[in-house]
């Protein structure tokens, strides 16, 4: 999929992006990340499939997501930010049932749904 524009106010243009596998790598390997994913013994390449079960903590903040997609194998995330993007809906998470934690503040979603199957989450 090609990334969408949006205007914001009169003049300012934003590309939406998609959650594609740089963008995946990019949140996992997050600098404080690394510690909290235990990988700072992985060297190398990274394969995101190999990766993925992994991962407990994924920062996709400040990416100009538009949806949430492209989640799945992250099935033992236990920290999820998606703040400050262009999210709408809350959707395609519902297998993320070990999550605790789940930022999605400052997004365009307009109603809470979706989350009966996340029943860890904590205030």
């Amino acid at each position: 999929l090609s990334p969408l524009s949006v205007t914001i106010g009169m003049a300012q243009k934003v590309e939406i992006q998609v959650i594609e596998d740089k963008l995946l790598l990019e949140g996992v390997l997050d600098e404080k990340l690394v510690k909290e994913n235990d990988l700072s013994r992985i060297n190398g390449e990274f394969n995101l499939v190999e990766l993925a079960p992994t991962v407990q903590c994924l920062s996709l903040s400040f990416k100009r997501i538009g949806r949430i997609e492209n989640l799945v194998g992250f099935d033992n995330l236990v920290k999820l930010c998606l703040d400050n993007n262009f999210i709408e809906e809350i959707n395609n998470i519902s297998h993320l049932v070990n999550l605790k934690w789940l930022d999605l503040s400052f997004n365009k979603i307009k109603k809470i749904q979706g989350l009966d199957t996340l029943t860890q989450l904590e205030d």
